[in-house]
């Protein structure tokens, strides 16, 4: 005899292969196809990268899965073209002093026809806030070259946000 003693010999070794894609994998998947299709890129190479690093599943399920994905992304990119965001802005410098309070930083997404906040996925309540606080400092700063208007859109639901009269009390 050995003397061995094996502890949890009653605990089975979880493996378990995916036949789906779900949450992050799904979403970080989804940005990409966009920002892919965005840019005028193939997605085609997408499929390769991500069944590389394996976050598709393996065989026909990930074919499956991947080309369902470029069919969700292409119309959600129909969605967003239909925003008519206009031509990209350069970022635009934040440095307002609200009440007691000082507000500093950049807002990175900014185009001529306002601010649009695009997620392939549900819109969240903090995805309308962010929209919402942006939009204020925007209302705020006024910039010339830009329409005072946000957008948040999403897989579910798209909200609008128009030129509030008191911006810096909202704040």
């Amino acid at each position: 005899r050995l003397g061995a003693v094996f502890h949890d010999m009653d605990k089975a070794i979880e493996e378990q292969e995916s036949f789906a894609l779900y949450g992050l994998d799904r979403y970080q998947l989804m940005q990409e196809i966009l920002e892919t299709l965005e840019d005028g890129r193939d997605v085609v190479a997408l499929e390769t990268i991500f069944r590389a690093e394996g976050k598709l599943p393996h065989g026909e399920p990930g074919k499956k899965a991947f080309a369902e994905a470029v069919d969700e992304g292409i119309s959600f990119q129909k969605k967003i073209a239909l925003m008519n965001k206009g031509e990209s802005l350069p970022p635009l410098s934040i440095d307002l002093t609200v009440g007691e309070f000082r507000i500093t930083g950049r807002i990175e997404e900014i185009y001529r026809n306002g601010l649009f906040f695009c997620r392939p996925a549900k819109v969240k309540p903090s995805d309308r806030l962010r929209g919402w606080l942006y939009h204020l400092v925007l209302t705020l700063l006024s910039p010339e070259n830009c329409a005072v208007k946000t957008a948040v859109l999403g897989k579910d639901a798209a909200y609008g946000y128009g030129t509030p009269e008191n911006a810096a009390e909202c704040l």
